[in-house]
């Protein structure tokens, strides 16, 4: 068990007394596992994994210019407090390894949804979500959006139920918005979106936002002052 402290494993192994916590610290380090914080993310499972291989032997042969005519979105959580943490024991260079992970937790009375969307040169957007996205809220913000999209344009999109559902397939189709088809489940890592994310939500951390609202202000504030281009 990865998330086992020293303590853990002396009781575990039944040898408290005969060695200290500090010794089974240091034997960790010497056969290289070291406690580092347990990385957040999706759990893929073998069917995800064989959709991301499909998708990338879709797309292997794609050039940069035509990656930059993809508009890539997403929905992200941002927290009003920080997240706690999980301590594991592994070795370097495998945080992502699927021992040493832990699921994304969010907590909807203290946090806030957005969906965005970055391109190559530079476009981003973007919009606070209040409740529960659905179809109609993601048709609106699209449709808000469609001078954008319909410069001969690609939309990423993940397999979110407001994204698949009947009504989106139908308005996208209406209004001629071309998609990445099929976007392999789970897979956040193959979306550059990700990086933007990130460093969106450490610029809200910095500012310590007390309050939903402010936090708010604190996010559309970060996305209008970063650029996207250095992230492609």
């Amino acid at each position: 068990n990865p998330s086992f402290s020293a303590r853990d494993i002396l009781s575990d192994a039944n040898l408290f007394g005969k060695i200290s916590k500090f010794s089974v610290n240091r034997i960790l380090r010497n056969i290289g596992l070291f406690s580092r914080v347990a990385r957040r993310t999706s759990i893929t499972s073998k069917i995800h994994r064989k959709k991301r291989l499909i998708f990338a032997k879709k797309y292997y042969t794609w050039e940069t210019s035509q990656w930059k005519n993809v508009f890539f979105s997403d929905e992200t959580y941002i927290q009003l407090s920080p997240k706690y943490r999980v301590l594991v024991k592994r070795p370097k260079g495998v945080p992502y390894l699927s021992r040493y992970v832990i699921k994304h937790q969010y907590s909807e009375r203290r946090s806030a949804m957005f969906w965005g969307y970055i391109c190559a040169d530079g476009t981003k957007k973007l919009h606070h979500v209040t409740g529960t996205m659905t179809s109609q809220k993601y048709c609106e913000m699209l449709k808000n959006e469609f001078p954008v999209f319909r410069r001969r344009k690609l939309l990423q999109q993940d397999r979110a139920p407001a994204h698949e559902s009947k009504v989106t397939r139908a308005f996208l189709k209406k209004e001629r918005i071309h998609t990445l088809d099929p976007w392999p489940p789970s897979s956040p890592d193959l979306n550059p979106i990700e990086n933007f994310w990130a460093i969106l939500k450490s610029n809200v951390e910095k500012r310590q936002p007390k309050t939903i609202s402010i936090l708010i202000q604190v996010a559309s504030v970060s996305c209008i002052v970063h650029s996207t281009k250095v992230l492609f």
